[in-house]
């Protein structure tokens, strides 16, 4: 509802409630957190057993930082409904927020066990992903995936971070690809062009590390694709990566690793004095 027609409604009921909780809502979808907290502690003192609108203070409190005020409307929502989905949702969320991501599991577990949708599906995987738990993580996703979370690249593109950690990367390949197909980017090329390289698929991470640096050229896409063209012995292709790499943001690594692609290509000259080189940056070159 609009804030106008609540300003109407409130004009004629001042001791309506859920017309100010109803406008609270909407000062906070518009950003206006403060405006909003004043609204519902309006309805609040209104109707003190008023479960929504601890909960909707307790979304404006977190989104303005203040963690312990959210915790308690929402403690407070959920000693009125102990049914109260949302409420766990949110709690859970503000749990993982400070840093205490098993609180956060076992809130955002509770609110699936009463009303189960993709969203809290993915909270948790975001708090199984803070505390290490890449299987149990990329079990959430596709819980939230089949759900329909609204924001699926973002859930295949997690997923796809998981399986790589899990060095599952077929399934990273699967997943990124995915995410290429629907939101393409520099990052999302590089991270499948690695993936590839680490199944020994040396041109297909060239091809993509090549998108990535049509879209978006850097030192480390150059160094790369430079690897993996000396993987595959063309060697001229990686020298002149890397060269590009250096010309970028030059480091150890990167003349060090030209100096073997000299070597190959049979410049010894050139090959210590990129040795050199290395070596005056970097000491563990020398």
């Amino acid at each position: 509802m609009a804030i106008e027609e609540l300003d109407k409604a409130i004009q004629l009921d001042p001791n309506y409630a859920d017309a100010y909780d109803g406008r609270g809502w909407s000062y906070r979808n518009l950003g206006q957190h403060e405006t909003a907290i004043d609204d519902y502690n309006k309805a609040i003192q209104l109707d003190p057993d008023l479960v929504t609108a601890y909960n909707h203070r307790g979304i404006s409190y977190r989104a303005l930082g203040q963690y312990q005020l959210a915790l308690d409307d929402y403690d407070k929502a959920i000693q009125l409904d102990s049914n109260f989905a949302k409420a766990y949702n949110n709690r859970g969320n503000v749990y993982r927020n400070l840093g205490q991501y098993q609180l956060s599991i076992d809130d955002l577990t509770k609110a699936i066990q009463i009303e189960p949708n993709g969203v809290r599906y993915y909270n948790r995987a975001e708090s199984y992903y803070y505390l290490g738990q890449p299987q149990n993580e990329i079990s959430d996703l596709t819980m939230a995936i089949q759900a329909g979370f609204p924001d699926l690249v973002r859930a295949y593109n997690n997923r796809a971070w998981a399986y790589n950690q899990l060095e599952q990367y077929q399934n990273a390949i699967t997943d990124w690809t995915i995410t290429i197909q629907q939101e393409p980017n520099a990052n999302r090329y590089s991270n499948r062009g690695l993936a590839y390289r680490r199944l020994g698929q040396y041109q297909n991470a060239i091809n993509d590390y090549t998108m990535a640096i049509q879209l978006e050229p850097t030192a480390q896409r150059y160094t790369e694709r430079a690897y993996a063209y000396g993987l595959l012995d063309q060697h001229q292709n990686a020298m002149n990566d890397y060269t590009m790499a250096i010309q970028l943001e030059p480091s150890g690594l990167r003349y060090n690793n030209r100096a073997v692609s000299y070597y190959h290509l049979g410049d010894y000259t050139n090959q210590q004095a990129d040795k050199a080189a290395a070596c005056s940056l970097d000491s563990q070159w020398c």
